[in-house]
């Protein structure tokens, strides 16, 4: 059997920008990191947009597409 090593790189860190009085005022991450904090994001908006909708009325698809439908046409 042959052994298969994985490596990690480290990720790295954020590098900050400072005004005047040191205080940190921007963020540069890797664009990976950026990408992991916007998934992260987008999952949590859509979870609260799941939670906002539970116990609310549903519609068939059909129906809504077929009143806007109407609607487009008056």
């Amino acid at each position: 059997m042959s052994e298969t090593t994985t490596t990690t790189r480290p990720r790295p860190r954020p590098k900050f920008i400072t005004n005047e009085k040191g205080r940190r005022t921007a963020v540069i991450l890797d664009f990976e990191t950026y990408q992991r904090l916007m998934r992260i994001q987008e999952d949590k908006l859509d979870n609260h947009l799941i939670d906002e909708t539970i116990g609310q009325e549903t519609y068939p698809l059909e129906e809504v597409l077929r009143e806007e439908d109407l609607r487009r046409k008056c």
